[in-house]
């Protein structure tokens, strides 16, 4: 009989790959509610690529990242995903904003960053890295348990 209640609970829960998905501050203030309505409002773009050589919990982070750079406003869209403390420029400071400020000054950045994750994604250990032929890479890195998106860079 418990099992009969339980099993539709189970059924219910988010996969790990939603509940790791990254919830900007300004919701996270408003409780688990809002946090879980924000993670169950995100949906990619039917027309993301399938990222299929990522682990299976870093594919739904990589089509909502491209689908955000599709965005009418996608510096705006892209910001939620990206970690706080992220290499955007070898040699230069590890900060988001900083990189949203750099790239609102580029019209071509979110075509070059879909491009990366339609491009070849590879995995090792705990850092997926996604490229096209030329351009940037972008790179997940494994962290607590759940991707994270710590990278957009050009270069080694």
């Amino acid at each position: 009989m418990l099992f009969a209640l339980v099993l539709p609970l189970l059924a219910a829960a988010p996969s790990q790959a939603v509940t790791c998905l990254p919830v900007p501050d300004a919701v996270v203030v408003l409780g688990d509610k809002a946090v879980a309505e924000y993670r169950a409002s995100l949906k990619p773009d039917a027309k993301a690529p399938s990222v299929s050589a990522a682990p299976a919990n870093a594919q739904l982070l990589l089509r909502l990242i491209w689908t955000a750079a599709g965005r009418k406003d996608p510096i705006k869209a892209l910001d939620p995903f990206m970690a706080r403390a992220f290499t955007w420029s070898l040699g230069g400071d590890a900060i988001a904003q900083q990189a949203l400020t750099e790239w609102a000054k580029d019209d071509s950045m979110p075509k070059t960053l879909r491009a990366a994750i339609a491009g070849r994604c590879s995995t090792k250990g705990n850092t997926v890295t996604c490229a096209a032929a030329k351009g940037p890479r972008l790179v997940l890195e494994k962290q607590d348990g759940c991707w994270r998106w710590t990278a957009f860079v050009a270069g080694d």
